[in-house]
């Protein structure tokens, strides 16, 4: 079978740059910890639609992604994060089911295996969910915890990933170790899968365990539609929210690491970013994009961008290049 494989591991600029690089996906992400972003994505991808992916991050971001209603993904995790109000530790595998959106938290040093099919590949897996719609699947109600061999199996396929996507080499042989880790994947799965509803370890969503990430997505809403040109105060947000200005404080500290007012500098920094990233030279200043979205004390600004980015704005609008397809 034919396959495409390449490989891109080098410092993006952000997590929107990197998978308009790579995937062309409609996301929107914040990163909200400070430093230079850098990612590792390897991929094989087969013309049957099935995709392998190994992805590495050194940053924490805040995450938005959907999955076409065609799709089901599957990603073991190799490190504790956030995924839809959920932590999930080290040794998990997640279902995302097709045609929602997703919000996730990737903490620094995330590292994961991904593997994503089609809804009638899957069931040419013979891979039943005891009635579960797939549409429903989901990391609310879907995490699998892996036995200590299965994660070891995983982390052996992600390494070949990386390897395979790596390689320059042409031929069969490239090929035959390509369908030889695209098999073992499949069939690992399949396994886990099987495995876990013997056990049912699909119970339904703990909504009590959901409240408080469903307070910070209500915010993430409010921010991006007044916060954005203006700053919210914890007190108008709890307010919007019809919560106490605790409860959000609360939220935001323990799904995001920081405060609703420090989540809000930082999406505006990134949006300064994102602008950055796309204007050319000549057609717009630091000074006009920073106080389009309401900062003012240039100085001040340049020191929070620093201190996220790990540069200064203007260094950004200088070395961006837009990437070539």
């Amino acid at each position: 079978m034919n396959k495409a494989i390449f490989r891109v591991s080098e410092v993006f600029l952000d997590f929107d740059h990197f998978r308009s690089v790579l995937l062309g996906w409609d996301v929107d992400v914040t990163q909200i910890s400070p430093g230079r972003l850098k990612l590792g994505w390897d991929q094989l991808a087969f013309d049957s639609g099935l995709t392998l992916s190994h992805l590495e991050t050194n940053r924490r971001l805040a995450d938005q992604m959907s999955v076409a209603h065609d799709r089901i993904t599957f990603v073991v995790c190799f490190a504790r994060n956030i995924f839809c109000g959920k932590e999930v530790q080290e040794g998990t595998m997640l279902i995302f089911g097709g045609g929602r959106e997703y919000r996730s938290i990737l903490f620094e040093g995330f590292e994961s295996f991904e593997i994503s099919t089609s809804v009638d590949m899957l069931a040419d897996w013979g891979v039943e969910f005891n009635n579960i719609k797939l549409s429903n699947l989901s990391p609310e109600n879907c995490r699998i915890p892996l036995l200590k061999s299965e994660t070891a199996m995983y982390r052996g396929l992600a390494a070949a990933v990386s390897q395979l996507a790596d390689s320059q080499r042409d031929g069969d042989s490239q090929g035959n170790w390509s369908l030889a880790a695209r098999e073992k994947a499949v069939n690992l799965t399949v396994s886990v899968l099987q495995r876990s509803q013997t056990v049912n370890v699909l119970p339904e969503p703990d909504t009590m365990n959901l409240s408080g990430w469903l307070l910070v997505e209500r915010a993430f809403e409010k921010i991006e539609k007044f916060g954005l040109k203006k700053v919210l105060t914890v007190s108008d947000l709890a307010k919007m929210l019809g919560c106490a200005t605790r409860t959000l404080q609360v939220a935001f500290r323990t799904t995001l690491g920081i405060t609703p007012l420090q989540y809000q500098l930082a999406r505006r920094l990134n949006l300064v970013r994102q602008e950055l990233q796309i204007t050319s030279h000549g057609q717009a200043t630091v000074t006009e994009l920073a106080t389009a979205y309401e900062f003012y004390h240039f100085g001040r600004f340049a020191q929070y961008y620093y201190n996220l980015f790990g540069e200064l704005p203007s260094d950004t609008l200088k070395s961006f290049k837009v990437p070539s397809n």
